[in-house]
């Protein structure tokens, strides 16, 4: 199960206040030395069709290649589509590397893409279905590797001049041995050969300076990517639906708000505090670069595990 309850996350948290009282020390008996395996990723089955506005999903057993592996499969219906298929299918190809979304060459109306386990949504809604409440989250020994993982393959997407502009949970991928995965560049552009206009980022996800009409840059990754992370870590959404766009007015008001939703970070993993604060930032041009990020989730994971917990 990749993600816990609240008390459960937070006692097993060498950093968290709640893993310093005997109730947390108690929880966190029941979890020292387990191995908590990740909920599976899906059933194995033949084929399963779902509808979607762009085209159909299906998941099927390559079986002249690899029979216990899957694949996902798009179908363009629609010239439109088809145009999106080849667009995503070419910035696979450029991004192509380590924890990145393998394409599979196939026609020009598909997309054939590796399965690489479910998204941080789906894992979630198994977690809130499994334990009867959303105070769930991902364990800190979990966190910081898999939130590694994220970033250093969003500095080698941006490293080949493209930029995602629709990272979300739903578009993050865990494998049962804990491999993270980025995918669904339907949205993403190719610095050097960017189109008119750029549409991207999904409500919740997009940074203020796209919300008030401010330029798209490479930091705008940097923000959904931290905002991702927050839920992960959480369980629960940076920004709360529905979006209250007055949050988004000014830089005191947005940074208020910031730091009211980083107090359940504080009762998690204090250390993270200063990585989203420099992650989640109102300015573009104050936002930490992604290796620096990246520097500073080291530091984290180092002082989470120096802390030790007293049992």
């Amino acid at each position: 199960m990749l993600y816990q309850t609240r008390k459960a996350q937070m006692a097993q948290s060498n950093t968290s206040p709640f893993s310093k009282t005997d109730e947390g020390k108690k929880i966190a008996r029941v979890f020292k030395g387990q191995q908590i395996k990740v909920a599976g990723a899906i059933q194995r089955q033949l084929s399963e069709t779902l509808p979607r506005q762009e085209g159909s999903v299906q998941f099927y057993h390559p079986s002249s290649i690899e029979p216990k592996a899957l694949n996902v499969r798009k179908i363009a219906s629609t010239p439109e589509e088809l145009e999106r298929c080849k667009s995503e299918k070419q910035i696979l190809r450029i991004v192509k590397g380590e924890g990145i979304q393998k394409l599979i060459e196939s026609a020009e109306d598909q997309l054939i893409t590796e399965f690489a386990g479910k998204d941080l949504f789906k894992h979630r809604e198994h977690a809130v279905k499994k334990f009867d409440t959303d105070s769930v989250g991902v364990t800190v020994e979990r966190f910081y590797p898999l939130a590694q993982q994220f970033f250093s393959a969003l500095q080698h997407i941006h490293s080949c001049n493209v930029w995602h502009l629709d990272l979300k949970p739903e578009n993050v991928f865990i494998s049962d041995d804990e491999q993270l995965t980025i995918g669904d560049f339907g949205l993403a552009i190719d610095v050097n050969n960017p189109p008119e206009e750029a549409i991207g980022f999904t409500p919740g996800f997009k940074p203020p300076e796209v919300v008030t009409g401010g330029p798209i840059t490479e930091q705008a990754d940097t923000y959904s990517a931290s905002a991702t992370l927050y839920e992960l870590l959480t369980g629960r959404p940076f920004i709360r639906m529905p979006i209250n766009e007055s949050i988004y007015k000014d830089q005191e008001t947005f940074e208020q708000y910031r730091d009211t939703q980083l107090m359940l970070v504080g009762k998690i993993a204090p250390e993270a505090i200063p990585f989203f604060k420099s992650t989640l930032t109102w300015s573009y041009e104050k936002r930490t670069s992604i290796l620096d990020a990246i520097e500073m989730l080291k530091q984290c994971e180092q002082q989470q595990r120096s802390e030790g917990t007293s049992i």
